[in-house]
């Protein structure tokens, strides 16, 4: 990859990101309920060092329309799209990439008093979802529906993290299984 093409690649997969939540929150009706938010949640970041709340800004998404502002009082949405996220050592050993994206977005999380929802991609291997149980349970999924959901999921794991257990789901089957309730 060419110089910058990073930071390109993470732009476009935020750009894909937002339009693939706009089309689940407004169940398929709109793809412009989310867009990335200023300096990819920079702005809040700095604001917090600074001692102001800028929780509109928090995280890599915000809303730009009426639908996706509940979803954002609940959620700080981070995307991560990188080369390897080293999920091996998150699921093994709690380190790594991956892991030290989730610790850090967990800070930025409590700070803004909202949960993580975390949309992460390595090369050539599907789009995850990180969520807590707590964010998971959020969406108010019986047991049975929960059941449901989790069989149609192929990529589902959880890793125990003190108290707190991470769900890693495969982001798009999550979305097609289903139905934005909040």
């Amino acid at each position: 990859m060419r110089s910058g093409g990073g930071m390109q690649k993470g732009s476009a997969f935020e750009r894909r990101i937002c339009k693939r939540l706009s089309k689940w929150v407004s169940h398929g009706k709109r793809d412009d309920v989310f867009w990335r938010s200023a300096m990819s949640g920079g702005r809040a970041t700095i604001g917090l060092r600074v001692g102001i709340s800028r929780s509109a800004q928090a995280g890599d998404v915000v809303a730009i329309a009426g639908e996706g502002e509940n979803f954002l009082k609940h959620f700080v949405v981070e995307c991560k799209s990188r080369k390897n996220l080293q999920l091996q050592n998150l699921i093994t050993k709690r380190s790594g990439m991956l892991w030290t994206f989730w610790v850090k977005h967990l800070k930025e999380c409590k700070a803004f008093s909202r949960l993580p929802f975390m949309v992460a991609k390595q090369n050539q291997q599907p789009i995850l979802l990180l969520l807590s149980k707590r964010g998971f349970d959020l969406f108010g999924y019986s047991p049975e529906l929960r059941k449901a959901i989790l069989a149609k999921i192929p990529i589902y794991v959880t890793v125990s993290q003190a108290s707190n257990m991470i769900y890693i789901l495969d982001f798009e089957q999550f979305l097609k299984s289903t139905t934005y309730t909040l």
